[in-house]
């Protein structure tokens, strides 16, 4: 820059101040909290409910494991299972999907289901990691919803 030349400076101004911003943030942070502790007694509910119904362990086979579009290009592949109960035949579809074709379960394999005396159409593959996961993930989500709202209480 020579000496004469006009200087020119951009000025970027911001739609909000700081602590707009800070006030925004926070009143969300608020609303998450809370929709965690929600989230997280819905799944101690379901936890509860789970663990009360009366069930039957059977044996069942995986017997084809279909692949579905999944998240944007990828696919995802999901176990069917068929058992019997009260001498009719029944087909259910696994939970969890997987994102690889070495998913879990091969087709022939022989899984026990817990089918709910109930609902004798809706089996689930009879392990503690699926009756745990709603009362981890329910209590997880209570304990981080506290969190965000005690940082809003703390610092609002």
């Amino acid at each position: 820059m020579s000496i004469g030349e006009p200087t020119f400076y951009v000025q970027i101004s911001h739609p909000f101040s700081f602590n707009e911003w800070y006030k925004y943030i926070m009143k969300y942070l608020f609303m998450v909290g809370m929709a965690l502790v929600i989230f997280g007694i819905c799944f101690l509910v379901t936890f509860r409910k789970e663990k009360a119904k009366r069930y039957i362990v059977v044996q069942g086979k995986v017997i084809e494991v279909v692949k579905s579009l999944g998240v944007g290009n990828g696919f995802t592949y999901t176990p069917i299972f068929e058992y019997q109960y009260n001498n009719k035949t029944f087909r259910v579809e696994h939970r969890i999907s997987s994102f690889t074709p070495n998913c879990t379960y091969k087709v022939n394999d022989v899984v026990e289901l817990r089918v709910y005396e109930d609902k004798p159409d809706k089996a689930i593959v009879n392990s503690k990691k699926n009756l745990i996961m709603p009362l981890v993930s329910g209590i997880s989500s209570i304990i981080l919803g506290i969190v965000f709202v005690i940082i809003y209480a703390l610092f609002k």
